[in-house]
């Protein structure tokens, strides 16, 4: 996927349009398939309603899954980072099925120099995947969320703005 590439799909919320989102100034989707949140909506609202707002509608659960916990250890790597990330397809590419999308991005067991599967002691863990759900989030300079966290902190010098699941998984995207 390229940098402009978007890790997001629309928010399956069937209370989309409600009194709380109207409150905290989420707009409703102008069209199916769309992100009720953009940068710049986020933009336009006090700093402390953004992060209300980031931190409420900004990530969307799409499920979990059940996988060994070797693979899931071997996908993460050595960064010592709990998130894997990937870009998904735009949204207005068609349904997008997440349990195959992910699947294919952990590792298959070993096998020895026989062919035959390694045994490894190894437990089931359940994972959550989810999607964020703001629209230009991973665009590059200063429409994208990261520029917005990063001024966040300038401003305020509170490093809590890094935290929330949305900037959090932006950042994890990135770098």
């Amino acid at each position: 996927m390229t940098e402009g590439a978007q890790p997001l799909l629309p928010p399956d919320d069937p209370g989309a349009g409600d009194a709380e989102s109207a409150a905290l100034g989420v707009p409703d989707a102008a069209e199916a398939g769309r992100p009720r949140v953009s940068v710049a909506s986020l933009l336009a609202v006090e700093p402390g309603q953004a992060i209300d707002i980031l931190e409420q509608h900004g990530v969307v659960t799409l499920g979990s899954m059940t996988v060994k916990d070797a693979a899931f250890k071997a996908a993460l790597g050595t960064d010592d980072d709990d998130l894997l990330t990937a870009a998904a397809p735009d949204p207005q590419s068609g349904p997008f099925d997440w349990r195959r999308f992910w699947a294919a991005r952990l590792p298959a067991p070993r096998a020895d120099c026989r062919g035959n599967q390694k045994q490894v002691w190894t437990a089931d863990v359940e994972v959550l995947a989810r999607v964020v759900a703001v629209e230009d989030a991973a665009k590059p300079g200063p429409v994208g969320l990261v520029n917005l966290a990063l001024s966040r902190y300038q401003v305020s010098g509170d490093p809590s703005i890094f935290t929330v699941p949305a900037v959090e998984a932006v950042i994890t995207y990135k770098w």
